[in-house]
């Protein structure tokens, strides 16, 4: 699995809103003249990020020495989490706990007021908000759980989901939970070969190909149904096709895609809005 460093936070001076940089975007002038000791970890650690062009013209991001530490962690990115190994260990950090639907809930509302905001205020990228938006939603939360390794003992559980715009999904987030927000490119319901349907929604990504993804399980519960999830993507198959522009915003695993590409694993209905309507609504008005 990729823990590639794609992307940074930017921030001139305190003054300035923060921006977000692609290391495709740089080359070693341009990063010593203005962004050296200016980039940031994208999801609002305080580590510092290093940009690294070889004479092959092989270009990366990177922390910065000794500052592996200064990640949260709960980021991909924090020390421990290098290789397969450490990898397991991201995934158990998110799995431990088993975050409650309303707190998707809520998370998902906070989420729509932010992104509301920012348009009040004018921002021509209001989705931009991504890092920022991980401590402003309320996703941080201490709750009483049982250790994994000492059962019986209680201990306490963080429950972090932070948000994270569509555009800046990459594989460094597999084996993490997130509010994914996005805008919806267009809708497909497949048949798996023991004729299970399932679907996607592909959200827009400029270098990935990233989906929401439906399996089976999604519509496998008491207060949903085979007929009710084929209705739901029928709807929203009719309206994508007009070519209006329809944002949903979900939390979910984050997963590789079978073939190629990137998943956010929606378990439930609860669990995501498309233009800020809820599942069960969608259906009710037979549109968003």
């Amino acid at each position: 699995m990729s823990t590639k460093i794609e992307s940074a936070i930017f921030k001139l001076d305190e003054q300035s809103k923060d921006e977000i940089i692609f290391y495709g975007s740089l080359d070693t002038d341009l990063y010593e003249e203005k962004y050296k000791g200016k980039l940031t970890c994208i999801n609002g650690c305080k580590a510092r990020i290093k940009f690294t062009q070889k004479k092959n013209s092989e270009k990366f991001f990177s922390t910065w020495n000794k500052e592996g530490t200064l990640h949260e962690e709960s980021c991909q990115y924090y020390v421990k989490y290098k290789g397969k190994l450490g990898r397991e260990k991201l995934k158990a950090f998110y799995q431990d706990v088993e975050v409650d639907t309303e707190h998707i809930k809520d998370t998902i509302r906070r989420k729509i007021a932010n992104l509301k905001k920012l348009n009040e205020q004018g921002d021509e990228k209001p989705n931009n908000l991504t890092t920022l938006g991980i401590l402003e939603s309320g996703g941080r939360e201490v709750v009483v759980g049982i250790d994994g390794e000492n059962a019986g003992e209680v201990s306490e559980k963080r429950i972090y989901i932070g948000s994270l715009d569509a555009e800046l999904l990459d594989p460094s987030y597999v084996s993490t939970r997130k509010c994914v927000f996005g805008y919806i490119n267009n809708v497909q319901i497949r048949e798996s070969k023991s004729r299970e349907k399932y679907a996607y929604l592909n959200l827009h990504n400029t270098r990935h190909n990233v989906s929401v993804y439906f399996p089976p399980a999604f519509y496998s519960t008491e207060n949903n149904s085979l007929s009710k999830f084929e209705e739901f993507i029928s709807v929203l198959e009719s309206v994508i096709e007009n070519g209006e522009k329809y944002q949903f915003i979900g939390v979910g695993f984050i997963e590789y895609k079978k073939k190629e590409g990137i998943n956010i694993r929606i378990l439930d209905k609860d669990h995501f809005v498309i233009n800020e309507l809820e599942y069960d609504l969608i259906l009710g008005r037979r549109g968003v």
